[in-house]
């Protein structure tokens, strides 16, 4: 059985990350970071392999970042369906209260 309390808690974190990755300043932030790193990595000269290496893991970072944010996003649409089963499942015992699931 799963923790309603804690499904609800997901769907909540699911929307606040929806949210964050459509918000237009940390988008607009994300991109700015993302173009400046770019275009230092591909300014440095044949001595600059440290700087480049900065650069890439930066942009690793960077992609890891979204990524933990897209996975909240997915984990929220998850509790959403899970929810919405055991609200129907409720709906279930209350209209059959003898019934056992299959």
């Amino acid at each position: 059985m799963y923790d309603e309390s804690k499904l609800i808690r997901e769907r909540e974190r699911g929307e606040n990350a929806k949210r964050l990755l459509k918000n237009e300043l940390l988008v607009e932030a994300f991109d700015t970071i993302e173009e400046k790193l770019m275009a230092e990595w591909q300014s440095t000269g044949p001595d600059g392999m440290p700087h480049r290496e900065d650069c890439w893991r930066t942009l690793m970072l960077l992609k890891k970042l979204k990524g933990v944010i897209e996975q909240h996003v997915k984990r929220g649409e998850t509790s959403v369906k899970y929810i919405a089963a055991l609200e129907e499942e409720k709906t279930r015992k209350r209209r059959f209260p003898g019934l056992k699931a299959v």
